[in-house]
């Protein structure tokens, strides 16, 4: 017998590595589909599973980076037990290979007795021997020829398992396997945990010449000769199971070091991530309106970073929104509270008195004459003036008290916790400090008075709009007493009676504004050169029950008190566009006026809301003409010329209403961009019978001639009228004897006198 080497098949290497190859993967995977079944997917499934369970479950950052801890840390488990499996398995087929080309050298040594001698002597050593190796499934000792078994051996625990026997295909490919190293073939069977070994056995001797005459340098001389077969069966499955056995023991050896890493991880970025946590609670409490929040400062950098950003917006913001509420709520001249913010306060100390049972009292205060001091010192006195009257309203009040601008030259203020006698207290001090007052503008000592309005604030039935109104006409009826004094209101008998028909106009307004009860009629302005109709001026009106026509001089300054007049305003405009747009439509291109009231030219949002609905409509902005009267213009310079001057950038036309009837009217013509001047009526009605009215009125259409405007004669009652106008280059005229107001516009042409015509082509010649 000759020592085989361990060499492997050059032959077959090819084929059996590659289905080596194959089988470990395929035992690979089966390990890995084994584990996935044990957590009851794949390993590529899992991380799906575990995004769509934190974009479904988890939506905050640290809950995130815990859930992608948690994946991260179960994919590199099952990646490792994967790659410890398949290193395992590989583990045990090398050794199986190894082991093969052990036992075809041991069986070659342990069969050459029974090769030599064939007995069951010889096989039964053979077996004894077997049997003390369980990875020995089966052992064949084939004659030379691989047709006879010379002897076997099988494990008693496979039973009545068979096994195959050789083909003469297979013993042709042994019998070439002679005088080779690592001579023998091996063919694993990894389904059954099995290997088949086969080898030849052979004998190698030295050619004789038959004389005793060898010679060893010669290669030709050696002789090999099959004398039998060996098919040798391995059983690896018991490593499998040992493997397997130890695999769940590291696994879960591995799976435990694994939880605790992951629980002290989850542990640390929890505390890391603390401080970002802990922002949730301030931003829920700002996103659910809570004003000011900050936060604590603490954390990494980064943290500390975002908490200081946050912090410093929300100091930024408290500083704003602080001025901005100041802006609100306080007049820009005085610093006291504005009328919007005065008009809360007072509804929650009415509401505060009926809850409590307790009175107040309101104090309205009106400036005696202040246009005066406007018209001959100028609206920078005035506004110096206002000011030390609102300082000695503070000084004069407690802190307890407030004190408002509530518009122009009028203030208020709520004297709370006070009965009757004190509001007269309170009434008399405040008149006798203003008596002492004493205005120097100009080097001229002023002085400077004003009226006072008391209503008492009490548990009964009126409305914080009520209790103004109530204040309101005390403060007239102070004025009609002879000024520089104060009334107390009087909510009894025939002037209660009084004071309940004025606040009734609150209620008849608010029905009327909330049921479009609000009228528009139209006057015509026409043009002196033809009788045709320049322009319509829209006129408001107010049906009563009995369909009759209410002027606005009698509810107007009612709803100014009430805060109603913006709201009037807007249904004018909004009307007034809807007709000019409606008289596009039927080809008629008109022109309609609209009154400003005071209110709407001190409202910001005016010229917007008038975009808006020239918009809406596609409307021409010159088909509008707003009229503002000028002592509205001269009580509020500053409003008036931003008003005018974006009115005129929008497009629209503008007249100035009553022109004439200030002490200083032509002072700013030439820094307002008004289009008209419409001249005061009471010039218009007596200038055919009074000398120093047609020079006025000649003086007004010479400079606004010169300066490029036109003119307009209101009040115009008659034809002689129409003559001297005409005379002197008025441009448009209006008036009840041209055309008196109506519901319907009309296109009516005004036939011109005939002395006007004549003197219109003689001025045209000229």
């Amino acid at each position: 017998m000759v020592d085989n080497s361990n060499r492997p098949d050059t032959n077959k290497a090819g084929g059996i590595n590659h289905r080596l190859a194959h089988a470990r993967n395929k035992l690979a995977g089966m390990h890995i589909g084994q584990v996935a079944k044990r957590t009851g997917m794949s390993c590529i499934a899992f991380p799906k599973m575990l995004a769509q369970k934190l974009h479904k479950h988890n939506h905050t950052m640290v809950g995130r980076i815990q859930w992608a801890f948690l994946g991260g840390s179960i994919l590199v488990y099952a990646v490792s037990i994967a790659a410890l499996w398949w290193t395992s398995t590989s583990v045990i087929h090398d050794n199986v290979r190894l082991q093969a080309g052990q036992w075809i050298e041991k069986l070659d040594e342990l069969s050459a007795p029974l090769y030599i001698s064939p007995g069951d002597e010889q096989m039964e050593v053979i077996r004894k021997h077997m049997q003390n190796f369980p990875e020995v499934a089966y052992v064949y000792f084939y004659t030379s020829e691989g047709r006879q078994l010379l002897g076997e051996y099988k494990d008693a625990a496979l039973g009545d398992t068979v096994f195959p026997r050789f083909t003469e295909q297979q013993v042709d490919e042994l019998k070439a396997l002679k005088d080779q190293d690592n001579a023998y073939r091996f063919v694993p069977d990894y389904q059954t945990s099995m290997a088949r070994v086969s080898a030849p056995l052979w004998v190698e001797s030295i050619k004789s010449d038959g004389m005793l005459d060898f010679s060893l340098d010669e290669d030709d001389v050696k002789q090999i000769k099959i004398i039998g077969f060996i098919d040798l069966g391995l059983n690896f499955k018991a490593h499998q199971q040992q493997l397997s056995r130890n695999m769940l023991l590291g696994s879960a050896i591995i799976a435990a070091v694994f939880l605790v890493l992951l629980i002290i991880g989850r542990l640390a970025i929890k505390k890391s991530l603390s401080p970002l946590t802990q922002l949730q609670e301030p931003l829920m409490r700002l996103a659910n309106g809570e004003e000011y929040v900050q936060v604590d400062v603490k954390g990494d950098e980064e943290i500390v970073t975002i908490c200081n950003a946050f912090n410093a917006t929300m100091n930024a913001l408290k500083s704003r929104d602080e001025e901005l509420n100041r802006l609100a709520n306080h007049d820009s001249l005085t610093s006291l509270a504005n009328r919007h913010s005065f008009t809360k306060s007072l509804e929650r100390e009415v509401d505060r008195i009926v809850d409590e049972n307790t009175s107040s009292a309101l104090l309205f205060v009106d400036l005696d004459k202040f246009k005066f001091i406007n018209d001959t010192f100028g609206h920078a006195a005035g506004d110096r003036l206002l000011k030390k009257v609102a300082e000695l309203l503070v000084s004069n009040t407690r802190n307890a008290d407030l004190v408002a601008r509530f518009g122009g030259d009028e203030f208020a203020i709520i004297a709370r916790g006070v009965n009757l006698y004190e509001a007269d207290k309170i009434a008399a001090q405040l008149v006798e400090g203003m008596q002492q007052l004493r205005f120097v503008e100009d080097g001229e000592t002023l002085n400077v008075y004003f009226s006072v309005g008391v209503a008492m604030i009490e548990n009964n039935r009126f409305s914080a709009d009520e209790i103004l109104s109530q204040a309101d006409m005390a403060c007239f009826q102070a004025k009609a007493n002879g000024r520089n004094g104060y009334h107390i209101n009087d909510a009894s008998g025939d002037v209660r009676k009084q004071m309940e028909a004025d606040v009734g106009w609150s209620q008849k307004l608010r029905q009327a504004l909330d049921n479009d009860h609000f009228k528009l009629f139209f006057q015509p302005v026409i043009n002196l050169k033809n009788g045709e109709p320049f322009y319509h001026e829209a006129l408001l009106r107010l049906p009563d029950r009995n369909s009759e026509m209410i002027y606005p001089e009698a509810f107007l300054p009612s709803a100014e008190r009430f805060g109603m007049s913006t709201e009037i305003d807007d249904w004018v405009m909004s009307s007034v566009i809807a007709e000019l747009a409606r008289l596009d439509k039927a080809g008629k291109p008109i022109n309609i006026s609209i009154n400003l009231s005071p209110g709407a030219i001190e409202d910001d949002e005016l010229v917007s809301r008038i975009r808006l609905l020239l918009q809406k409509h596609k409307l021409t902005p010159s088909r509008l003409v707003f009229e503002i009267r000028e002592h509205t213009a001269l009580r509020n310079m500053d409003k008036v010329s931003t008003c005018i001057n974006e009115l005129h950038e929008l497009g629209c036309k503008l007249a100035l209403d009553c022109f004439g009837s200030g002490f200083d009217s032509f002072n700013y013509l030439l820094d307002w961009p008004v289009d008209y001047l419409k001249i005061d009526g009471n010039f218009i009605e007596k200038i055919t019978t009074s000398k120093v009215n047609m020079a006025m009125v000649k003086s007004m259409v010479q400079i606004a001639t010169t300066i490029g405007k036109k003119t307009i004669a209101c009040h115009v009652g008659d034809d002689e009228t129409i003559e001297e106008l005409c005379a002197i280059g008025v441009d448009y005229a209006q008036g009840f004897h041209i055309g008196e107001p109506a519901g319907i516009i009309s296109e009516k042409k005004y036939p011109l006198p005939a002395r006007a015509k004549r003197k219109n082509n003689i001025k045209s010649i000229r």
